[in-house]
């Protein structure tokens, strides 16, 4: 269903209505960009989640705004049986300037909006009506402004609180007697309306008073007198039909103005698992344009969207997770590619099922026998006023049809797998091209458990890709071990990544022996003045020393402070603390630069295949703190 301000009502009546029998819910954000921004911006594979949060935020808070925001209701009314309702919101951030009397208002500025080249082109060649969005968008306001708006709705006494005295001169109180003469003679003719005479801003306040005294019956707005042109008073004498129809009416233009807000705070209170696809910018979008302006900390902000929405599932990390990744045939966990999977793979279980059933039917029970099994059938059903995604095959890109898809893969993991494995993907988001998964609700990890060094002072001359590859041979074990480049923004540093087998698993006699192969491979490059290199668990001990500022000293150690996250032992491989970047402390670790990698560090990283375990994001120091570590 695609929605506009025309039905808005009618569409947040239908989800409110729905969501009490939803089981989860899932979302989509089609933006005006989310690259192009300044240099600085730029995601790299070696990006600490920390860094990736502060340039994403840097983006969103760069003029990008959103187009359409998808949200498809999943309800399960039988076993393995979903009827799905998607939503596709066209959503505007309008400026207002909205009164109750002559001191409350609640004003928004006209807002600066960015728009990517490449992003409108990719909306445009996808069919979304830009025409639509701008004049019929739905308009959208974050808490604060909600709250201001909304003790307008319910300001029922404005003039009561802006009483004043009284005007002492005599040509003031002759003129408000006039006016009040005028005003009684409307009342007694059952006139409907009365412009009142331009006045001084301290008059009309008293003005209003006496009318709202004398005549309760009566109402004063405020009119525009046209485009640029002044404001103007007006006294109301509605009959009490008029009267109720003229209240509706401005309780409506106020909720119009909270607009999609409404259904943001409707996810909120349902409290039901929201899920998205690659949701990280998403996510982002979501909350600084619904909610609040996005903090200053990844850790801030895990908090606060956690406290929102405490389950949240991201269907990429479920497609490409160890024992799921190979449940449809896709190359790439883009949800082009595995929507279309699904749906040949329902189709293929659909055909084969009518085929045994007309087997059965003559050849009788010696037939299914001989038949495979087939899982319980899976079907997604899409209720009158909701049809338009049924046959479509083409509306990828559009928000609601790809919320519409994202609910259908996670609604086949969830009935293929079943929810417990299901559960432990919870609130765990990747990262642009990072060996990192976001947690919102604990530590960062690293999408392979392993062993890690912190590789620094690189030769970049001697050590290139295929440089570390030849001399990574003998620990790849004849190709059973695969190698990963993970490059960082200055192209002189990234993280290597050696994955494939179980034998350098925590805990194993197998680890113990790659560790110290590893060793002594890279110190062999030391002596040949080539790279240095730490021990991870080392050289995060070095950035919890004296270098460290009070707060994130008091962080790593568990004891809470100003940094983002708090208490609760920190976060990080073998115990160690990750250490977020202040505003308010960051200039005080001088040469460090937290969060990124510097500019001929590496951190090297052996993974197996096994699930995912606590880690941390990488912390360098530049080369000039490099002297005070050694």
């Amino acid at each position: 269903m695609d929605v506009d301000i025309d039905n808005f009502s009618e569409a947040f009546e239908i989800m409110r209505a729905n969501m009490e029998t939803t089981v989860y819910v899932a979302v989509d954000v089609e933006m005006t960009g989310i690259t192009g921004g300044p240099g600085e911006t730029k995601v790299a594979p070696g990006d600490a989640p920390q860094a990736q949060y502060h340039k994403g935020r840097s983006i969103v808070n760069g003029g990008y705004q959103i187009v359409q925001v998808g949200v498809s209701l999943f309800q399960e009314i039988a076993p393995n049986h979903f009827v799905a309702r998607p939503f596709n919101f066209f959503v505007f951030p309008h400026p207002f300037h909205e009164h109750s009397g002559e001191q409350q208002s609640v004003k928004r500025e006209d807002i600066y909006m960015g728009m990517s080249v490449s992003s409108i082109l990719f909306l445009a060649k996808s069919g979304l009506d830009f025409n639509r969005w701008v004049r019929k968008g739905i308009s959208y306001v974050r808490s604060d402004e909600e709250e201001k708006l909304l003790k307008l709705l319910d300001d029922d006494e404005p003039i009561e609180a802006e009483k004043g005295p009284p005007p002492m001169r005599p040509q003031d109180v002759t003129f408000i007697r006039e006016t009040l003469s005028k005003v009684q003679a409307i009342v007694d003719n059952g006139q409907e309306e009365m412009k009142l005479p331009n006045m001084a801003r301290h008059i009309a306040v008293a003005m209003r008073q006496r009318i709202a005294e004398r005549f309760p019956q009566t109402i004063v707005e405020k009119r525009n007198s046209g485009p640029g042109g002044w404001e103007e008073r007006w006294v109301l004498n509605p009959t009490k039909e008029k009267r109720t129809l003229l209240e509706r009416r401005r309780k409506r233009k106020l909720l119009d103005l909270i607009g999609f807000r409404q259904v943001w705070n409707l996810l909120r209170q349902a409290r039901r698992p929201l899920v998205c696809h690659n949701g990280f910018y998403d996510l982002l979008f979501l909350y600084n344009s619904f909610e609040a302006p996005l903090p200053e900390s990844l850790g801030q902000f895990k908090l606060a969207m956690h406290k929102a929405f405490p389950h949240v599932f991201d269907t990429k990390i479920l497609a490409e997770s160890e024992g799921l990744n190979k449940m449809l045939a896709v190359r790439r966990s883009s949800l082009v590619e595995l929507a279309t999977s699904l749906q040949n793979l329902l189709e293929r279980e659909r055909n084969l099922r009518q085929q045994q059933q007309s087997a059965m039917e003559t050849e009788g029970g010696e037939a299914a026998e001989s038949h495979k099994k087939l899982p319980a059938e899976l079907k997604f059903d899409l209720p009158p006023g909701f049809t338009a995604y049924e046959n479509s095959e083409n509306a990828f890109h559009t928000a609601g049809y790809d919320a519409f898809q994202t609910g259908r893969l996670f609604g086949f993991y969830k009935k293929r797998v079943g929810d417990f494995a299901v559960l432990k993907f919870t609130n765990l988001f990747p990262l642009l091209q990072s060996p990192f998964l976001l947690c919102l609700t604990g530590e960062e990890r690293l999408i392979h458990d392993g062993v890690a060094r912190f590789v620094y002072g690189i030769d970049l001359s001697s050590l290139t890709s295929r440089g570390f590859l030849e001399l990574l041979k003998p620990l790849t074990k004849d190709g059973r071990r695969q190698v990963v480049f993970k490059w960082c923004s200055d192209q002189r540093s990234m993280i290597l990544v050696l994955h494939g087998c179980p034998d350098i698993m925590p805990d194993t006699e197998g680890r113990e022996v790659f560790e110290r192969q590893l060793d002594e491979i890279l110190q062999g490059q030391v002596l040949k003045n080539r790279l240095k290199f730490h021990r991870w668990d080392a050289f995060m001990s070095m950035l919890t020393g004296p270098l460290m500022s009070a707060p994130a000293k008091a962080a790593a150690e568990g004891k809470g402070g100003d940094v983002g996250g708090g208490g609760g032992g920190g976060h990080g491989i073998n115990g160690l603390a990750s250490i977020e970047p202040e505003l308010s402390w960051l200039p005080t670790l001088g040469p460090f630069r937290v969060g990124i990698f510097s500019k001929t560090t590496l951190g090297l990283l052996a993974f197996p295949r096994a699930g995912p375990s606590p880690a941390t994001g990488i912390l360098g120091p530049s080369p000039e703190a490099q002297s005070e570590l050694e």
